[in-house]
């Protein structure tokens, strides 16, 4: 019996341990803080008037997190905060205070925090 539950409790760790890369937490859901969002109006080359959803979020989040941001559409993202790592289509890249970049349409954006809770604004423009 005693090597039965030896053998469980081996299953369950290894199976947490998949669950998330090392060196971080068991991810925490951020929620966002909404500045906008709804429908704008914009002109495209050809002059003509399109509308599009605009969404703008502040999202907090805490250190050791290696999550997906939640956000769809094309995005433009400052990072406010903090240090982290992206990851976009496969690519990893270093991201420090102040830096922006853009994730296009149909692309997750996994943010990896180490010691720091980052803050990210987050524009979403999506058809």
């Amino acid at each position: 019996m005693r090597t039965l539950t030896c053998l469980c409790y081996l299953f369950v760790l290894q199976a947490v341990a998949q669950q998330q890369p090392e060196g971080f937490d068991p991810p925490v859901r951020p929620e966002p803080i909404e500045r906008f969002r709804g429908p704008v109006t914009v002109r495209t080359a050809a002059g003509a008037n399109r509308t599009v959803n605009v969404a703008i979020r502040t999202w907090g989040i805490q250190n050791r997190q290696r999550i997906t941001l939640p956000e769809t559409g094309f995005r433009v993202v400052q990072l406010i905060s903090g240090d982290l790592t992206t990851v976009i289509a496969g690519q990893r890249q270093q991201r420090k205070e102040g830096d922006f970049w853009t994730v296009p349409a149909g692309q997750d954006l996994v943010v990896e925090t180490a010691r720091d809770t980052v803050m990210l604004s987050v524009v979403s423009i999506a058809p």
